[in-house]
């Protein structure tokens, strides 16, 4: 029996114990397939009172869904560290409800582990904190408790916090964009109405290469990659940018430009990322449509001033919508990680946006009057005081609906078409429609599996069949179960010669030759289009 199996397979007898406690009872994965933490497999009826949250939502969900952010990465670093002679610690923290809500909790964190003394699961006891007088007296000194001085390590892991939620944020929408991708390729290809649709496509698809290079920023950010610096036109910039973050709106935005702006030295995706977030955060404030201003202009900033900059040559650039405005109350904390006013929001935007400015020595300030409308500034440092030089016959110009005759159609033949039985393996229904679609369209039959142990029964069921499948599509990071790397292993036991290829959110250019390495046939990472998909899978039918 796998490691998996056993703890998915909890006693039937201890199960019903489980259920009648009045502690939270969690079982979690032993491997964290996700950066905010290891996903639930079990959680038990008491779980639902504490956490607000369905017992049944919480599974495939990670750690972090519950645990407070600034604080997790201690305890995240602490789980691989339990052993058969350290099997547990605990904390008392918050507990993060499905309202946004926190009730304290005491939390033990435990481990169960194979004959090697390999962790196959994580578990969690969640109970209301008892008063001090109640509390064992050497619970303080023991070595499985986390300490005051761990305390402060948690409260400066903010940051890292906000990577990983950046990450597991970053993944999702990739996942959303795959779907995205996919069907806007399906509708390339099935439009017939002529090169006006084509074109409304083309921006469609640019727009999405722009929220795919956002999502790639996320990751990087998440992983901690340096910048990548270098002399950029914030010109340029500002006016691609703001065409692109307006696609579908009924805003217009206008841009107020020098003749000539200083250099700066900047990771440009980076910060395309934050004038991109700031421009659609105005045009959500603008359900109805309106106008967003976009300015740039050479700053000289004095020794003294009250932004906390250093005394310097700038640049600046400010973004101004006519929207309803932010309450005081609400300005001070709108960088803050997780704090959000929206109802679908997730509170990490614009705290990665100041985070990305103030890696680069800027600093971003915000303006905001009640019915009037809000202004973002951003102040990034020049090498020098010499402007960048640029085209004499550039003036402050507005951004204009795009002439959608100049966009030509996407040509067929860069795909490549194929045969062949593929079994595409991915949790989420949405993006399996979707690639189902385009492998289809290129000639491929298709199975579809949403599960680890699935992907695994079906593949061992056609194996034995006149039918066996000549690839596998994997996504690496589906929830409970088994991993994209187990279903890898259990289907190569059956048959050596698998072609599997890893597809997910999380990858990113650098990945691809480790697993080529490992054993792949090949690597997608999220979004992908039709032409790499085409292109990927005929290159693996043919090795």
């Amino acid at each position: 029996m796998s490691s998996i199996e056993r703890y998915n397979s909890i006693n039937r007898f201890l199960r019903h114990a489980v259920e009648r406690i009045r502690d939270g009872v969690f079982v979690l994965e032993g491997n964290s397939s996700t950066p905010i933490g290891p996903r639930f497999v079990h959680a038990n009826r008491s779980s639902e009172k504490i956490t607000g949250y369905p017992a049944s939502s919480l599974l495939g969900q990670p750690l972090g869904m519950i645990f407070e952010p600034e604080q997790l990465n201690l305890v995240l670093d602490k789980l691989p560290l339990l052993n058969p002679g350290t099997p547990a610690f605990w904390v008392e923290r918050p507990v993060v409800r499905k309202d946004g809500t926190r009730s304290q909790y005491h939390w033990t964190f435990g481990a169960e582990f194979n004959e090697q003394g390999v962790i196959l699961a994580y578990t969690i006891v969640l109970r209301e904190p008892t008063s001090p007088s109640e509390d064992q007296p050497e619970a303080e000194a023991s070595p499985h408790t986390v300490t005051d001085e761990a305390d402060d390590v948690m409260e400066n892991s903010r940051s890292e916090s906000l990577a990983r939620a950046a990450g597991g944020v970053a993944h999702d929408f990739k996942n959303m964009l795959q779907t995205i991708s996919s069907t806007l390729s399906m509708l390339r290809l099935a439009s017939t109405t002529g090169q006006e649709a084509h074109s409304f496509i083309a921006d469609a698809e640019l727009a999405l290469e722009q929220a795919d290079t956002l999502a790639k920023q996320m990751m990087a950010f998440t992983k901690g990659q340096k910048s990548d610096l270098h002399e950029i036109s914030l010109r340029d910039m500002l006016n691609h940018v703001s065409k692109i973050s307006t696609l579908g709106t009924e805003v217009r935005t206008t841009l107020s430009l020098p003749q000539e702006l200083r250099k700066v030295q900047v990771d440009s995706k980076q910060i395309s990322q934050v004038i991109q977030n700031i421009i659609i955060n105005g045009c959500q404030a603008m359900p109805g449509g309106g106008t967003i201003q976009i300015t740039a202009r050479n700053v000289d900033i004095p020794a003294e001033n009250k932004i906390g900059l250093e005394a310097g040559f700038y640049a600046a650039v400010g973004i101004k919508d006519r929207g309803c405005g932010i309450p005081e109350e609400t300005l001070a904390r709108i960088f803050e990680p997780y704090f959000t006013t929206k109802e679908n929001g997730n509170g990490i935007g614009l705290a990665t946006c100041r985070e990305i400015i103030e890696s680069h020595s800027g600093r971003i300030v915000v303006e905001s009057t009640l019915g009037v409308g809000t202004e973002f500034i951003i102040f990034l440092p020049a090498f020098d005081q010499e402007p960048f030089p640029t085209d004499s016959t550039d003036s402050p110009s507005s951004i204009e609906p795009t002439d959608r005759n100049e966009d030509p159609p996407v040509e067929e033949n860069r795909i490549v078409h194929g045969t062949g039985r593929i079994l595409v393996v991915d949790d989420e229904d949405s993006v399996s429609r979707a690639v189902e679609g385009l492998l289809n369209h290129l000639g491929y039959n298709t199975i579809v599996a949403s599960n680890g142990a699935d992907a695994i029964d079906l593949y061992k069921y056609h194996a034995d069949t006149t039918e066996p499948f000549d690839a596998v599509l994997l996504d690496m990071t589906l929830p409970g179960g088994f991993s994209g790397q187990e279903v890898k292993e259990e289907i190569m036991g059956v048959d050596h010669n698998a072609r599997i290829i890893a597809t997910s959110g999380y990858f990113d250019e650098s990945c691809e030759g480790t697993l080529l390495e490992e054993g792949w046939a090949g690597v997608l990472p999220k979004p992908f289009p039709i032409e790499q998909l085409s292109k990927t899978v005929a290159d693996v039918m043919q090795n």
